[in-house]
């Protein structure tokens, strides 16, 4: 029988878009051993999903606030709900 190397992890996520790289990230800084499990070759291929963070988000996870990880500046636009509700984001509330 051949013989397998065994791998040990405290924490296992599966999907590496935002969440599950903040997830995984977190548990890693407190000493975890972490394995991120994901379907695709190319993380956000082929949709970037994390399009959506604000630089408040950014900043707390202590990613640089530099132009290159800014993709698109929010000046106004408004976000409907499921339920038909509507939320409307104005100029300088919110940067993406």
């Amino acid at each position: 029988m051949e013989e397998r190397e065994v791998f040990e992890f405290d924490v296992i996520v599966v999907g590496a878009g935002p969440s599950g790289c903040v997830a995984a990230w977190t548990a890693s800084r407190e000493g975890a051993k972490v394995l991120i499990l994901e379907k695709k070759q190319e993380i956000g291929s082929p949709v970037r999903c994390a399009e959506g963070v604000p630089v408040s988000v950014l900043e707390e996870l202590g990613i640089s606030r530099t132009e290159k990880y800014l993709t698109h500046e929010l000046r106004e636009g408004k976000v409907y709900s499921p339920d038909g509700s509507m939320l409307i984001v104005k100029k300088n509330s919110i940067r993406l």
